[in-house]
C-alpha cells in the first residue's frame, strides 16, 4: 500500500465516523442543560455511578472478549464464524454473574436505589455490552459505514426520548434510564439486522479450540486495562462520594461533560486509527506513519483544548443549570487528562497489534492504583480539585509506561515536542482557575511560534489528502 493511501484511508474512515457520529454526540452535549436543570445533583450522581459500575463489571464478567474481536476478524475473516460463536458463548454466560449481582443487593436490601432500578440497570448492561460487542465486529468486518449509522441511531434515540420523558411525561430519574437503554437497544437491534449476525451463529459447534485460547490470551490482560481506565476514570467519583457527599459527585460527574467534547473528537480518529494501526502493523513505512499521526494528533488535541480551557467559564454558564455551574472549577485539568489519553489511546493500537496486551494492562492497572492514592492525598491536602489533577496525573503515568513500552517506535525527538506543548497546556489550565485570562493566550501564541513549521506541514498534508480524496471520488 502506497504511502498516501494509508493517509487517505484513515481521513476517509474517521471522516465517515465524524459525519455519523459527530453531530449526534453534540445533540446529547446539548441535553446537559436539560438533565441538570430536572434531575438533583444526588439523582445525576446515583445515575453515573450506576453506569461507570456496569462499565467495569461487563470486561470482567465477559473476560473481555469484545476487544479480541477486532483484532481477530481483522487478521482473518476465515473464521469470523468461530469468532462470533465462540465470542458470544462468553457474552451469553456473563448474564448469570450480573444477575447474581442485582439479586443478591435487592434480596438482601444492601441498596434501596439499586432495588427500585434493577431492572432499568440489567437491561442497560445487556444492551451496551451488545451494542458494544457489534461495534467490534462491525469495524472487524471493515463496515465502517454501518457503525457510523448505527451511532447516529442510538444517540438520536436518546434524544427524542429524553425530551419525551424528561419534559413531557415528567418521569425524572426513571425516564433517563429508559432513555438511555433505548438508545444503547436500537442500534443493537439494527447491528444484529445489518451484520446477520444469526448467520454465523451455530449453538451446538465451536466448543474449546485453538482460536479460544489464542482470544482469551489475547483479551483476558485487557480485563485489568479496562480495570485500571476505571480506576483511573471513576474512582475519584466513589472517593468523592465517600468523602464529600454524593452531591459533590454530581458536579463532577457534570463537569466531565466538556472534557467528554475533546473525548468525542479524538474518539472518532481513535476508531478509524484502530483499523489502520492494525492493517500497518510490520510494514516499511509504519514507523513513520505512526509518528507523523502521533504527532498531528497532539496538535490537534492541544488547540482543541487550549480552546476549552480558555472559555470554560462561558460554556459551563451555558450548558450547566443551577447548583451545577461551579463544577466548572474541575473542567481545566479533567481536559489535561483527556489530552493524556488521547496519546495513550493512540499508543494502545500499536501495542496490541504486537500482541503486547500485557503493556497495556500493566500501564492501566498501575495508572489506576496511582489515582486512588492521590485521590485521597490531594484531597486532604487542597481539596476537590485535587481529585481532577490526580486524574491527569494518573493518565499521564498510563500513557507514559506505553510509550516506554513501544521501544522507541516514537522517537524522542517527537515525544520531546509533544512534552513542551502539554506543559503549556499545564500553565494555561493554572492560568484559568487564577483567571489569568490574557496569560492563556500568551501560552497558546507560544505553542503556535515554536511549532509554526510543522503545523504549516500539518496543514498542507491534510489538505492534500483531502483533495487526492475528492478527486477519487
Amino acid at each position: 500500500m502506497k504511502k498516501k493511501d494509508k493517509y487517505t484511508e484513515l481521513i476517509a474512515n474517521t471522516g465517515v465516523l465524524a459525519i455519523g457520529n459527530f453531530s449526534s454526540k453534540i445533540l446529547v452535549f446539548l441535553l446537559v442543560p436539560l438533565y441538570t436543570s430536572v434531575l438533583t445533583t444526588e439523582e445525576y450522581g446515583f445515575y453515573d455511578l450506576v453506569m461507570t459500575t456496569i462499565q467495569l463489571l461487563i470486561p470482567i464478567f465477559t473476560l473481555n472478549v469484545t476487544d479480541g474481536v477486532l483484532r481477530f476478524a481483522l487478521e482473518n475473516k476465515d473464521n469470523l464464524k468461530r469468532l462470533v460463536n465462540i465470542s458470544l458463548k462468553f457474552l451469553f454466560f456473563s448474564l448469570i454473574p450480573a444477575i447474581w449481582v442485582l439479586g443478591s443487593i435487592s434480596a438482601l436490601g444492601i441498596s434501596k436505589p439499586v432495588a427500585d432500578y434493577v431492572v432499568y440497570i440489567f437491561l442497560f448492561y445487556l444492551f451496551y455490552m451488545m451494542n458494544q460487542y457489534l461495534i467490534q465486529l462491525a469495524k472487524g468486518m471493515d463496515k465502517v459505514n454501518v457503525m457510523a449509522i448505527a451511532g447516529v441511531m442510538g444517540t438520536l434515540a436518546t434524544v427524542t426520548s429524553c425530551l419525551v420523558t424528561l419534559l413531557v411525561i415528567k418521569m425524572g430519574l426513571k425516564g433517563f434510564f429508559f432513555s438511555n437503554i433505548l438508545g444503547q437497544a436500537l442500534p443493537t437491534i439494527y447491528l444484529i439486522c445489518v451484520l446477520r449476525l444469526w448467520k454465523y451463529v451455530e449453538i451446538s459447534r465451536y466448543g474449546n479450540s485453538d482460536l479460544q485460547h489464542r482470544l482469551l490470551k489475547y483479551s483476558t490482560p485487557l480485563i485489568l486495562s479496562n480495570i485500571g481506565w476505571w480506576l483511573n476514570n471513576t474512582s475519584d467519583k466513589y472517593i468523592i462520594t465517600y468523602m464529600s457527599g454524593i452531591s459533590l459527585n454530581g458536579l463532577l460527574s457534570v463537569a466531565y461533560k466538556i472534557p467528554s467534547i475533546l473525548t468525542i473528537i479524538y474518539g472518532l480518529f481513535i476508531q478509524a486509527w484502530q483499523i489502520s494501526a492494525m492493517k500497518e502493523y510490520g510494514t516499511e513505512e509504519s514507523e513513520s506513519f505512526y509518528n507523523n499521526i502521533f504527532l498531528y494528533l497532539n496538535y490537534f488535541v492541544f488547540f482543541i483544548a487550549a480552546f476549552l480551557i480558555l472559555f470554560t467559564k462561558p460554556i459551563a454558564k451555558v450548558a450547566f443549570a443551577k447548583d451545577f455551574y461551579e463544577a466548572w472549577k474541575f473542567v481545566p485539568f479533567l481536559l489535561m487528562s483527556s489530552v493524556f489519553t488521547a496519546s495513550a489511546s493512540f499508543v494502545a493500537p500499536i501495542l496490541t497489534s504486537a500482541y503486547n496486551t500485557n503493556t497495556v494492562a500493566k500501564s492501566t492497572i498501575y495508572g489506576g492504583i496511582l489515582n486512588i492514592i492521590l485521590n485521597i492525598l490531594l484531597l486532604l491536602m487542597i481539596g476537590s480539585q485535587g481529585v481532577a489533577i490526580a486524574t491527569a496525573i494518573s493518565s499521564f503515568v498510563i500513557f507514559y509506561i506505553r510509550y516506554c513500552g513501544l521501544n522507541g517506535i516514537i522517537k524522542r525527538n517527537y515525544f520531546l515536542k509533544i512534552l513542551i506543548l502539554w506543559g503549556l497546556l499545564i500553565l494555561q489550565s493554572t492560568a484559568e482557575l487564577l483567571g489569568w485570562h490574557w496569560a492563556e493566550l500568551f501560552f497558546i501564541v507560544i505553542a503556535i511560534t515554536l511549532n509554526f513549521r510543522d503545523l504549516r506541514e500539518f496543514t498542507w498534508k491534510l489538505q492534500r489528502v483531502v483533495k487526492e480524496r475528492a478527486l477519487k471520488k
